[in-house]
């Protein structure tokens, strides 16, 4: 920004500042009093009165009471998108000033059920206090916009520094007294500070003349008379689950924070999310070598969002699908599936033990945590997964074309460019979803700095959650890889919760800068330099082992167990044993310190894989899955004589002999990996969908589909669990009990909410190593049994 085009701040001395904070500190207080008086004894009638009131005869209440009212959510942000920075500081009018002071002041979300009745709540029962933090948080995007400009504030002698006291004040005289600047980093800066009372000092006001106009019966000076109203017991406002259906959703939570009394951090929360994503990403990674048809479905997904699948703009393929060189795009596919696979896990797993950490922590010493921790730096990881698969993600396809490419480089492949293709105007929806998405993936963006992970995610999610057209442009590979961004942003949301704090966050930052890099370096090295010394060509010689294109991995484990069809099956899962004893023995050779960090430790595990039996030649046979002990992954490089890799004279597109014995196991009876539990009575609807997690070919016709509704709603019917929706795809069911592992997450699929064959088969089995759950656990309830 030119910094001739900068508007210059106002100059205020400390007299002037404490004036007149002094000033707006009893217009609070008054305020308040007037508004908690209202509240106790009319809260119920409020309530119910706005519930009555149709869409136009609400905004008619807000604008008599907030003239000029922004109408979109978020109007700061609104202005963002439209204008450069330059543009923003000189819009400083009323008009726009009010979007940046007050954003949650708006009519798209004052005029749903809950929002203002929650604000009102929270604000007349809680001290202004209580919301100072918030409230300052609330216009950091207009302060470093300088759409909000603070007063330069200096004493008699143009040195002296103050703070202003806002936290734990409780009374006029001591709300927003200014005192000499000492080590409290948890007050605020006098001009940030003027900024704040002037902002609670308006909602105040603003919630007394809502509840004057809607109880517009009532004379005003009545109001508040014992005689006539006396006070009455706190009302309740129905739960988020009450009013959509049996569910909590992280994205209306969200979205309804700016109008409750700031939480207090969760730090069991956020050790139940994570503990959940961790062995989700865990259940993913056995998953790859458990079952062929997961495993094609995640090399396909890879494979559809490679930007080298697209013809270039001179319509040719890219050099690295050119015939005979198969191998070497295929083992960036390889690449691309072991690299997002382990950095989640460890990624999770590291969060997931540094939040119990911060747990234990809190328990023991609430007053001295330490609260410069890097929780989110994993997610840096995952926006470079979704920056890669966007633009050649198949919904986003026509908004990309990809630019030649120059010289190959040795190893035969180069990185694919991509620019915005020339498509004519985008609609409103469009322009909305690629400035969100493109503030979260340009490197350049000031957005993402400016703005936040957090807010700019929360934005996408009610953009995809009120658009089916912006729904649409994500693919199922992107929605999930945001949901799994947006857990990384609840770290982000949950630390900042821990008011006031987490205002000393930056700061504390930045003085302990260096020791912080050390400890991202401690923390991400176990991964990051193994990986290092393996490159793409290690796994030219066994890509094509990994080829989902050549039916190798067919697997019709919907299909009726015939002689065929378990020979097929069997034929695939040995083929996929193959490949991954080829894939260990290259990781291992290569990456031997990768023996000690936490994915090791998981790969380590005597885990039981699902196998087939041999066909026994009996004509009613029937299919009975079994278990095979997997062998112990450090141990595998004894066994590794059995594939003999050539590894002299590969070049790209050659196709290495590599001889492969079938893997020596000890097949076991199927149960389940959790003592079992009790039979769990359930209606007619949810045991038909338990039925197809557990399907039995033997037993059952057709698996066929799950709409995602029915699998929630079979989920709760148990009485077991609660349904949370996460953000993006992301879904958590908790346990009610809270014993064991006390929660598990799927992903919705998306775009069709139907879960297919392979997905619901997969589900099924992480509930039975999760919590022992078999077909046999469901039966249907006494009350639905048709004599």
């Amino acid at each position: 920004m030119d910094p001739k085009n900068i508007p210059k701040p106002p100059v205020k001395s400390a007299d002037e500042v404490q004036h007149e904070a002094r000033k707006r500190s009893y217009a609070i207080h008054a305020a308040y009093r007037t508004l908690g008086d209202i509240a106790q004894r009319h809260e119920p009638t409020i309530q119910a009165r706005w519930a009555k009131k149709s869409k136009q005869k609400r905004l008619k209440i807000l604008l008599d009471a907030w003239p000029g009212m922004a109408r979109s959510n978020r109007p700061d942000w609104e202005v963002a998108l439209e204008c450069s920075c330059s543009e923003i500081a000189r819009r400083q009018g009323a008009e726009y000033r009010d979007g940046y002071m007050w954003p949650s002041i708006n009519q798209d979300a004052l005029l749903k059920p809950r929002s203002l009745l929650l604000m009102l709540h929270a604000r007349a029962r809680n001290h202004p206090s209580n919301f100072a933090a918030g409230d300052r948080n609330a216009m950091e995007f207009g302060i470093i916009t300088i759409a909000i400009l603070p007063a330069v504030v200096h004493g008699p002698d143009h040195h002296s520094r103050y703070v202003m006291i806002l936290n734990g004040a409780t009374d006029p005289e001591a709300y927003g007294r200014l005192v000499p600047c000492g080590d409290s980093r948890a007050q605020f800066d006098p001009s940030q500070g003027l900024l704040v009372l002037e902002v609670q000092e308006r909602i105040l006001n603003f919630l007394v003349a809502f509840c004057q106009s809607i109880l517009g019966d009532i004379p005003p000076a009545d109001l508040t008379c014992d005689l006539k109203f006396p006070v009455r017991p706190l009302p309740i406002l129905k739960t988020e689950a009450e009013t959509n259906g049996g569910f909590d959703s992280l994205a209306a939570m969200a979205a309804e924070a700016p109008y409750r009394l700031p939480a207090l951090i969760d730090f069991a929360r956020l050790e139940l999310v994570l503990e959940a994503k961790a062995t989700a990403a865990c259940d993913h990674i056995w998953a790859l070598r458990e079952d062929p048809a997961y495993f094609v479905d995640c090399i396909s997904d890879i494979l559809e969002h490679k930007v080298e699948v697209l013809r270039d703009t001179n319509g040719k393929l890219h050099p690295s699908l050119a015939k005979g060189r198969e191998s070497v795009f295929g083992s960036y596919v390889i690449s691309d599936l072991l690299h997002d696979g382990i950095h989640q896990a460890h990624n999770f797993i590291e969060l997931h033990r540094q939040a119990k950490g911060l747990r234990l922590l809190y328990a023991k010493h609430a007053s001295h945590l330490s609260t410069a921790d890097d929780l989110p730096r994993g997610s840096l990881r995952l926006l470079e997964a979704v920056r890669r698969a966007t633009s050649a993600s198949p919904p986003l396809r026509k908004f990309f074309v990809r630019t030649p490419p120059g010289r190959l480089s040795k190893e035969g492949f180069e990185a694919a460019g991509m620019r915005p293709a020339s498509i004519g105007k985008l609609t409103k929806v469009e322009c909305h979803f690629f400035s969100l998405l493109g503030s979260l993936l340009d490197h350049a963006s000031v957005m993402l700095p400016f703005y936040g992970m957090p807010l700019l995610l929360d934005d996408l999610e009610r953009l995809l959650q009120s658009e089916t057209e912006a729904a649409n442009l994500l693919s199922s590979r992107l929605a999930n890889l945001l949901g799994d961004l947006s857990i990384m942003a609840q770290c982000l949301t949950q630390l900042d919760l821990f008011q006031p704090w987490a205002r000393t966050f930056h700061s504390a930052t930045m003085d302990k800068i260096d020791t912080l890099k050390r400890h991202w370096e401690a923390w991400n090295d176990p991964v990051r330099i193994p990986f290092n010394a393996l490159t793409v060509e290690d796994f030219f010689p066994v890509a094509h082992l990994g080829d989902v294109s050549q039916k190798r991995f067919c697997y019709p484990a919907d299909k009726r167990p015939t002689k065929e069809n378990i020979e097929a099956l069997r034929r695939a899962e040995n083929n996929l044993d193959v490949f991954w004893k080829a894939i260990d023995l290259i990781t291992l050779k290569k990456c031997n310190q990768f023996r000690d960090t936490a994915i090791g430790t998981v790969l380590s595990e005597n885990r039981t894989l699902y196998r087939t039996p041999e066909w026994v030649g009996d004509s009613d046979h029937k299919l009975s899955p079994r278990r095979t002990r997997s062998k112990n992954w450090k141990a595998q490089l004894g066994t590794t004589e059995k594939i003999k890799i050539k590894t002299k004279g590969i070049f790209p597109g050659s196709t290495p002999p590599i001889e492969a014995a079938t893997p020596e196991t000890t097949p076991t009876e199927l149960s389940p990996e959790q003592p079992t539990p009790p039979t769990v009575a359930v209606d007619a609807h949810a045991l038909k969908v338990f039925r197809t997690l557990f399907f039995n070919p033997g037993a059952t016709s057709s698996p066929g589909e799950v709409p995602w509704q029915d699998f929630v709603r079979a989920m709760t019917s148990t009485g077991q669990f609660t349904a949370e929706k996460l953000y993006g795809s992301a879904w958590q069911f908790q346990r009610r009990d809270g014993e064991g592992q006390a929660s598990i997450q799927f992903h919705q699929p998306h775009p069709r909410s139907k879960i297919h064959f392979t997905m619901a088969r997969r589900m099924g089995r992480r509930l039975n190593r999760t919590f022992g759950w078999t077909g046999s656990t469901f039966v249907l309830k006494e009350n639905e049994k048709t004599t």
